[in-house]
């Protein structure tokens, strides 16, 4: 498809309204909540629309797996957010973790300061010094047409990476922001999440000249589904968030995600990731897992024996 991101967004944030208003009217409570969580609301609204703009930019210049394990490291940011705003236990453990997040990362995108800056693509100086120079003359242009589309992959590639970190902050913020509006019933929080995303949305797209009309029967379908399922995901993500902490949710979701860009990327794109992207997405599985298990030893009794034995990762 080649929609802009920003009216993907839209599309998938009309889908959310849409679908939740019956909710809505069901429930019979003020659309706009309790005044004392109408900023929460708008706060969860404003974050939860950035970071979806921000993935789908990331999703257009990455590939699928490479973007989703930067955007899906949102667990272990979660659960430093919840430290600082909600007051969940932190220690020199969860730091470890965080560390070693960000070394999955930095594999997982390459950074210049470890894979050095000359990128895959050399250009071989023997063509260049060729004794023909009609041969010369083709070569020479040839040559800075390749390094420019070079620089234009680096470009792309790092406007990638510094949507998908951006968008993992503000995804990171959603849930602290959801579990501070928990008195709110979910379908009001999904009602406020559509319409201020929107109003955002529509803004952005519009300043960067990005609204186009889908062209085929086939575009149509995919963004109807695109509304569908994101108003599925969200309700039961929500949902979810008011039932358990913002870290064994955040947890869950991640692993599956993580796991499903790479069969998608693989299956639908037929594009296999090289091994530094394998690398960086087992060890940010692994840090989301352990933050998994850290949440589980914190819950159980002060006396049980599994408590005693892992002392260490509630340090």
């Amino acid at each position: 498809m080649g929609i802009h991101p920003g009216e993907l967004a839209v599309f998938r944030f009309i889908g959310i309204l849409v679908l939740t208003i019956p909710l809505v009217i069901r429930n019979g409570s003020n659309p706009f909540g309790p005044p004392e969580l109408r900023h929460f609301l708008l706060l969860r609204g404003i974050a939860g629309a950035t970071s979806l703009f921000l993935r789908f930019s990331a999703f257009r210049y990455l590939p699928i797996a490479d973007a989703s394990v930067i955007i899906f490291s949102v667990p272990v940011f979660v659960s430093l957010f919840a430290c600082i705003f909600l007051k969940e236990p932190c220690g020199v453990f969860q730091t470890i973790t965080v560390l070693l997040t960000m070394l999955g990362l930095s594999l997982t995108t390459k950074l210049p300061i470890i894979f050095g800056s000359d990128g895959d693509i050399n250009i071989n100086s023997q063509y260049v010094n060729a004794s023909i120079p009609s041969l010369l003359v083709n070569m020479t242009v040839a040559s800075d047409s390749r390094q420019e589309l070079l620089a234009n992959q680096k470009l792309h590639h790092i406007y990638g990476v510094l949507s998908a970190l951006t968008s993992t902050i503000f995804a990171s913020s959603v849930f602290i922001f959801i579990r501070k509006a928990k008195g709110a019933h979910h379908s009001v929080i999904m009602f406020n999440f559509g319409w201020v995303a929107i109003v955002e949305t529509v803004i952005i797209t519009a300043l960067m000249d990005g609204f186009s009309s889908p062209k085929t029967g086939t575009e149509w379908l995919l963004i109807i589904l695109l509304g569908i399922f994101s108003f599925c995901g969200q309700i039961l993500l929500t949902r979810s968030l008011q039932l358990e902490q913002a870290g064994p949710v955040a947890v869950v979701r991640a692993a599956t995600d993580i796991a499903l860009a790479f069969v998608w990327q693989l299956w639908l794109f037929h594009d296999v990731p090289d091994m530094w992207s394998i690398a960086g997405a087992l060890l940010v599985t692994t840090c989301i897992i352990i933050t998994s298990v850290r949440k589980w030893v914190m819950t159980q009794p002060e006396h049980s024996r599994i408590k005693s034995k892992c002392y260490f990762m509630i340090q």
